[in-house]
């Protein structure tokens, strides 16, 4: 990876945490799920405002106390699919977790800020750090099934 990519990253990755994207309480009717990292101590509690079909996400909120990574990577993820549908989210869940175990990159054309994780790869401790709210995302998208 080129210097200037990894500099793009981490300044994205950086971006993100300094001012992340939806980290505020959500109300109590809201879909919601906590997810725990126990190697660092990272914590994602997730909010999602499902739409009545449940087939839709009007909006994503999150809180915790969470790493740089963990908490852009969260970020990134609620600015995706907050106005998306729920299967969007799931793809979008699918192609995350196959680019940080090492399969096919995220592109910036259709993933946005979300690129930024196919740099995390070099960083093995970092991972579930990464993936962390990706998980609770899917943890909340399965249980509305």
């Amino acid at each position: 990876m080129s210097d200037d990519l990894k500099a793009l990253y981490q300044e994205i990755i950086l971006r993100h945490n300094k001012a992340p994207n939806g980290k505020s309480e959500a109300p109590g009717e809201w879909a919601k799920a906590t997810g725990r990292n126990p190697v660092c101590g990272d914590e994602v509690r997730l909010a999602l405002n499902l739409e009545a079909d449940a087939e839709s996400i009007g909006e994503a909120r999150f809180q915790g106390a969470s790493c740089a990574i963990c908490t852009a990577s969260t970020s990134m993820m609620v600015e995706a699919v907050s106005g998306k549908t729920t299967e969007d989210a799931r793809q979008l869940c699918s192609e995350v977790f196959d680019a940080l175990s090492g399969g096919a990159l995220l592109s910036e054309e259709r993933h946005g800020d979300i690129h930024a994780l196919n740099g995390v790869h070099q960083f093995p401790a970092r991972l579930r750090c990464a993936r962390l709210p990706w998980d609770v995302l899917h943890q909340i998208l399965s249980s509305e099934n």
